[in-house]
Formats: C-alpha cells, structure tokens, sequence
C-alpha cells in the first residue's frame, strides 16, 4: 500500500510526504522527510527502527539536475522514459485502486480499455467539460466496491 499525502493551502504549513506499507513493515520518505526510514511495524515508532539515512541532506531536484547535467557535458545517454511511464502506471494504479477498492495487477491496468476522457484530441478551448453534472446537479463519484476498475 501507497499513501501520498500533501497540503498546500493558504495560512498552513505546506507538507508532502510518502509511506509504503507491507507486510514486513513501513517506509516513510518525501520531500518533508529529511531522513527516510524503514520500520519492521506499521506502526513505526523507535522501538521499530530498523533503518534511517545517516547521510547529509540531499535535495532530490538537485541531484536530477546534476545527472542530467553530467551527461550533457560528457555526452553520456540518461534516458528517464521507463522511471517516468512506472511512475505515471502506479499513479494510475492507484487511483484505478481507490476507485474501485479493488487489487489489481500492472497488467490489468495496461489491459483496461476505460478511457477516462473519450475525444480528448477533439477538445478545443470552447468544449463543455467532458464530465457533466446528473439531473440533480451532482457530479459522479465513484464508489469503491461498485465502481469497476477504470
């Protein structure tokens, strides 16, 4: 299990951060995380600590910009593509998994032939949203454990 969480509103302290929970413990990281860890527990804790980055603070957007740099001088390949389209298939994963409340495998998200926006190369501008309000007004929502995967 993924949970992302965030907060960027007005008066606030903005805060982004990731866990990942399994069935041997928890991992905590993101940007608002200065020092990643892993947990033997979910419910963490430092009686559950079983790792934490003992390094110097790093920042991530800093770090692709010097790889990226790097191999522009050195005229080296760095090629994100397949880091990018697993990143952008698990986003989808997870909202497909939301959605429904059902598990579901890389395959049968790829397999899926939902298209959450039919005629999207036809929209211009001037189009009426693709999502409309029913009769009384309302928006759909989907319903986890009625709505299918989609």
């Amino acid at each position: 299990t993924m949970i992302v969480n965030g907060r960027d509103q007005e008066g606030v302290v903005t805060r982004y951060g990731n866990w990942a929970t399994g069935t041997k413990g928890r991992a905590v990281f993101g940007e608002s995380v200065a020092k990643p860890a892993l947990f033997d527990a979910w419910s963490g804790g430092k009686d559950h600590l079983r790792w934490r980055y003992d390094g110097p603070a790093v920042n991530p957007y800093q770090i692709e910009h010097d790889v990226l740099f790097r191999s522009i001088r050195t005229g080296t390949k760095h090629n994100d593509t397949e880091r990018c389209a697993a990143a952008c298939l698990a986003g989808i994963m997870g909202r497909m998994a939301a959605e429904s409340g059902q598990d579901l495998t890389a395959e049968q998200a790829l397999a899926n032939p939902t298209e959450l926006c039919p005629g999207l190369e036809r929209l211009t501008p001037d189009s009426p949203a693709p999502v409309q309000p029913g009769a009384d007004g309302r928006y759909p929502v989907a319903m986890p454990g009625r709505t299918l995967p989609a």
